[in-house]
């Protein structure tokens, strides 16, 4: 239900954080990450309704975990450099996905739109900002 959405987000996000680095979140926090500039796709609160007998509407929460690995000083804090670079790059996400539609045919969607942003936190050697999207209605 959600791997289309994922693979077209995929395709859209691609050019801005490199090739194989858009990936279905699973909890990789936990776990070790391989990869920097890095983006995990994460879906919350899914929900479809029937619009008519050959169209539904799609409505859940999408949330893009920017991911970048830091260097931080013995101290523990992070360069500006390494903000301002991280930064940068949630932007260059923000705008890729700014009037990003959805609709396979059978499953139709509006724009996402951006609707929180969890500003950067340090998890395990890297940088994490989380950008979330609901479809408009």
């Amino acid at each position: 239900m959600f791997y289309p959405i994922f693979e077209s987000l995929r395709n859209v996000l691609t050019p801005v954080v490199g090739e194989k680095a858009v990936q279905w979140y699973n909890n990789q926090y936990e776990s070790t990450i391989t990869k920097s500039n890095i983006a995990f796709i994460q879906f919350k609160d899914g929900l479809i309704s029937r619009l008519t007998k050959q169209a539904n509407q799609l409505d859940c929460l999408i949330i893009v975990h920017i991911v970048q690995k830091v260097k931080s000083d013995v101290d523990g804090s992070i360069s500006d450099i390494q903000l301002q670079a991280h930064d940068l790059a949630v932007d260059k996400v923000a705008e890729s996905l700014n009037g990003y539609v959805y609709t396979d045919g059978v499953t139709k969607s509006r724009e996402i739109k951006l609707v929180g942003c969890e500003p950067q936190q340090s998890i395990g050697g890297f940088l994490v900002t989380l950008l979330s999207y609901k479809f408009t209605r």
